[in-house]
């Protein structure tokens, strides 16, 4: 088909064959500007010549020259390039008919390649909105966590404290009653002594294993209080 029908075609869904064809032969361009411009800028430096020498004129010369022909060569390679994508690559084939149904699907497609474009957007945003929530719930979490670790380390320090007075307690409770038994058996050998003295009872009797009762004395105390002494006073 024509090159006109051909671009006809691909206009009519936007697409433009012979500017991507432009744009390569744009960038070689730049590409082919910046290495020559290097070449001379660089190039004395490297070999060591002032800039005003007449080697470095002849460097200059030598490397337009050089681009001269680097550039023909180009050029023509470029040209059969475009010649061949825009016969070959950028044909349609003969026969190729584009009806009105064709192009209002293609331009349909571009308005909802658009619209999808939109909705993509905003699920993005949602998504980053509900990342954004869930940081935050994080962040209130891990707060929570800390004061928490916080509450179960003062409350361990209380459990030790609260036991380490119980313990003082029971050691001074324990030594209080020990001292109030000690008293108690003092008061009561006290006693059993003044009461031996009222009853009038040999001493030696007294200490008599072998003596069962007191003879003459109060009948209350007829037992034998020799075992009574010993068992206090242990």
């Amino acid at each position: 088909m024509a090159t006109e029908e051909s671009e006809a075609v691909f206009n009519s869904y936007n697409l433009n064959p012979q500017l991507f064809i432009n744009e390569v032969f744009n960038a070689y361009d730049d590409f082919d500007d910046e290495a020559f411009d290097y070449f001379l800028q660089e190039g004395p430096s490297i070999l060591g010549w002032s800039e005003e020498t007449e080697k470095s004129e002849e460097l200059v010369k030598a490397v337009s020259a050089i681009r001269d022909i680097i550039q023909e060569a180009v050029d023509k390679q470029l040209s059969a390039w475009e010649i061949y994508c825009l016969h070959h690559c950028f044909s349609v084939p003969e026969g190729f008919s584009l009806s009105q149904t064709d192009v209002t699907l293609g331009n349909g497609l571009l308005v909802e390649n658009f619209m999808n474009d939109g909705d993509l957007d905003n699920q993005i945003q949602s998504l980053r909105d509900k990342l954004i929530l869930v940081e935050r719930e994080s962040a209130e979490l891990q707060n929570e966590i800390e004061a928490l670790e916080k509450q179960d380390v003062l409350y361990s320090k209380f459990e030790a404290n609260l036991a380490e007075v119980q313990q003082q307690y029971r050691d001074n409770s324990s030594h209080e009653l020990s001292s109030g038994v000690k008293s108690a058996v003092l008061i009561l050998q006290q006693k059993l002594v003044e009461m031996i003295d009222e009853s009038s009872v040999n001493a030696g009797n007294i200490l008599d294993p072998n003596h069962e009762s007191i003879p003459g004395g109060n009948p209350t105390f007829n037992c034998n209080i020799s075992t009574v002494l010993r068992n206090f006073l242990e």
